[in-house]
């Protein structure tokens, strides 16, 4: 997938997350919000690894 992808997956599950944390309101949804949440910043760090890709470190011989 690309960054465009990941970045769409990462705003639907923060906003997934706004709208449970919204719809639900209290102390059952504070387990979905967290779980929105951790999947939010996923999606977002792959989206930022797949736009700036980080190079192997070649062992110096």
């Amino acid at each position: 997938m690309n960054t465009i992808t990941y970045s769409a997956l990462a705003a639907a599950c923060l906003a997934l997350t706004v709208l449970t944390f919204v719809v639900l309101g209290g102390a059952g949804s504070y387990m979905l919000v967290l779980f929105g949440g951790l999947l939010t910043f996923v999606f977002a760090a792959f989206a930022y690894e797949s736009r700036y890709p980080v190079d192997p470190i070649e062992p110096s011989t």
